[in-house]
């Protein structure tokens, strides 16, 4: 089978809808894409309040997010329902893992960064941080 090669981020939102066809899996497709932060330009919503977060394609499956962070900025923990990804545009964002066990406080298990050009998975309890001093922009893959 030939590599999948994604150069821009209308061709990554095309490989996208041929995985409801089951031509690419949702991972491998986010896991392919080299999309540059130019092709995102015109979904950019920047705040020095809060990181902001711009859908840009939904439908019943699956959505596909542009967050933009300032640095400092950071999500509280978040519950992840169904299967996620996220890849780092530019900048970079530190990942924290989290346990919760019953009502008590989730508490952090693990942090790894994240930088320019990765992609990972969105456990299952988890928190991003922009730890870095410039903007950062990030696409996430939330899967039902």
């Amino acid at each position: 089978m030939e590599t999948l090669i994604i150069n821009n981020f209308d061709q990554f939102l095309d490989a996208l809808n041929l995985c409801d066809i089951g031509v690419y899996s949702y991972e491998e497709v986010i896991h392919s894409a080299n999309i540059d932060s130019e092709d995102l330009s015109e979904f950019t919503n920047w705040s020095s309040e809060d990181f902001s977060a711009v859908s840009i394609l939904k439908k019943s499956n699956f959505e596909v997010l542009l967050y933009c962070w300032e640095p400092g900025q950071h999500t509280e923990v978040v519950e992840q329902k169904g299967s996620g990804w996220f890849r780092v545009i530019n900048g970079q964002l530190n990942q924290g893992t989290y346990a919760q066990e019953g009502y008590i406080e989730p508490e952090s298990i693990s942090e790894k960064l994240i930088k320019s050009g990765e992609t990972t998975n969105l456990p299952s309890l988890y928190k991003l941080s922009n730890t870095g001093d410039q903007r950062c922009m990030s696409v996430h893959l939330q899967v039902n």
